[in-house]
């Protein structure tokens, strides 16, 4: 029989799943194309507008969030297209790299790790070249920093460029209005605020983006296909299998964020990452990215000098059985540890984090400027925002 570790899992995604959700992917497996299960899709289809901020159909597919990122971009390029892609972290550069292989030219935008965008940088640039897309990420979870879509969508909005948002680590613990800001196409996982296991992708698109993803002479696509899964959607199913027990799981978790509420979640998301925040300050580390640009969903933060990244996440895990990241980029190796904040956590999981991020730096030789510092700055922090 297999034996799962008893660990915390406080990375940035994939997340812990809550025991309905685990429930919910338990049950029997149903006939993917009876009406049983296309009814429980099409739940889950209209429970995901809101939360995409959208009144389109959003899609469903079996993938990751890389797939679906590819998704976005091989339903809108043909060969030679040129887009603009920015880039502030690790899925800024896996962006550039899909849009290569299918042969797009790319012009970037590169933005410090760990800085703010500014918006005008997008409108220069559109100014003196013709881009099928703008491409952002809504949330790098690689830096902590969250980036303002709405900002960007006002520039591309009125231009026949099309505003592509990956939202994967942003949705559903902050707040995505992808009509209202303009944002064309936006693609996201299931494994992050959504408290799903990973393996289903999410796409929506605005009507301008679909009058060019329904032009000829697109790149050849297959499974991705927009087009086809949208013909599926009348049948209120999707063109191929899909996992079906994590849709189970997808349809519970969306029905306790409408349970909670989903301006309560984002609140909750928001509220618990300044709570950690102010935490890890209060340790002494310093925060990875500008304090505007703060992300909901994961807290990065820098290593201490003397100490090293891998050596931070391996204790926390080994003595505490707490589960974090380290960097995700070969410049911040060791440089970089980061904390999810995003899925079905609360309060008690923050102040853990804070006692065993300050035990463990207490064992490598580096004791908190007080003790139990981070445990009661938090504690501070949560109470003021109670």
């Amino acid at each position: 029989m297999l034996t799962i570790p008893d660990y915390r899992l406080r990375l940035p995604g994939p997340t812990a799943v809550p025991e309905r959700i685990r429930q919910a992917t338990a049950l029997p497996v149903l006939s993917h194309r009876g009406a049983e299960f296309k009814a429980i899709l099409a739940e889950c289809r209209q429970r995901l507008k809101p939360i995409f901020g959208t009144a389109h159909d959003v899609l469903t597919f079996a993938g990751s969030g890389t797939a679906m990122m590819e998704a976005a971009l091989v339903n809108i390029l043909s060969p030679g297209d040129a887009v603009l892609i920015v880039i502030a972290g690790q899925f800024g550069e896996r962006f550039v790299s899909i849009a290569k292989a299918f042969g797009a030219q790319v012009d970037t935008i590169d933005v410090e790790w760990g800085g703010a965008l500014d918006a005008q940088r997008v409108a220069e640039r559109l100014k003196h070249r013709a881009y099928r897309a703008v491409v952002m990420v809504h949330n790098e979870s690689s830096t902590g920093v969250a980036y303002d879509v709405a900002a960007v969508g006002a520039v591309v909005q009125d231009t026949p460029t099309l505003l592509v948002v990956d939202s994967v680590s942003g949705l559903a613990g902050i707040e995505m209005r992808m009509d209202a800001w303009g944002a064309d196409i936006v693609v996201s996982a299931s494994q992050k605020s959504l408290m799903c296991p990973p393996g289903l992708g999410f796409a929506a698109m605005s009507a301008k983006a679909w009058k060019v993803i329904d032009r000829d002479g697109r790149v050849p696509s297959f499974f991705a296909d927009f087009r086809r899964a949208r013909a599926s959607l009348d049948k209120d199913g999707t063109p191929f299998t899909p996992p079906v027990t994590l849709v189970y799981g997808l349809l519970e978790a969306l029905r306790m964020i409408d349970e909670e509420g989903l301006a309560n979640v984002l609140k909750r998301h928001d509220r618990l990452a300044s709570a950690l925040r102010a935490g890890v300050q209060a340790l002494g580390l310093e925060l990875y990215n500008q304090p505007n640009t703060s992300s909901a969903t994961v807290v990065a933060m820098k290593v201490p000098r003397g100490l090293e990244g891998g050596t931070i996440v391996q204790h926390m895990r080994e003595r505490y059985r707490t589960v974090i990241a380290g960097a995700r980029h070969p410049s911040q190796t060791g440089k970089v540890i980061r904390i999810g904040t995003m899925g079905t956590i609360g309060e008690t999981d923050i102040i853990t984090d804070l006692r065993h991020l300050e035990a463990t730096l207490n064992d490598l030789g580096r004791p908190a400027p007080a003790p139990h510092a981070g445990v009661r700055a938090a504690l501070d922090a949560l109470a003021v925002s109670a």
